[in-house]
């Protein structure tokens, strides 16, 4: 069972310390993929994200499920990490903050991320 793509969105890999964090990462760079984001949709399967950039900030206005959240600046370094956020709530990523990986809560490779941490990106 896959993910419903984001159209013209791009799917990729997320790594960390070298290896697969996520293994579907879907890249919405335009601003209505980055609006919808997760919303109205039900909950993806284990090791899918969406990777919103720009964005320094997200809400989780009429989303069905909590989701952990990753910012990230420039260098796809670690800024903050909010974790299970309940629908109808806005985070603020900080001022360094350039875009943010959006997971459903649950994740447990995710715990292992902690703010300072460098990802890796790589075309799927």
């Amino acid at each position: 069972m896959t993910m419903p793509m984001i159209s013209s969105s791009r799917q990729a890999v997320l790594l960390h310390n070298g290896r697969p964090l996520l293994p579907c990462l879907l890249l919405a760079a335009r601003f209505q993929h980055r609006l919808l984001g997760y919303m109205g949709r039900s909950v993806p399967p284990a090791g899918h994200g969406i990777y919103l950039r720009p964005c320094a900030a997200i809400h989780t206005c009429f989303m069905r499920f909590p989701i952990d959240a990753i910012f990230l600046d420039r260098q796809l370094c670690v800024t903050r990490i909010a974790r299970r956020i309940p629908p109808f709530r806005i985070v603020m990523g900080g001022r360094a903050a350039d875009g943010v990986i959006e997971i459903p809560s649950g994740n447990k490779e995710i715990n292992a991320v902690a703010a300072g941490d460098r990802l890796a990106i790589l075309p799927g």
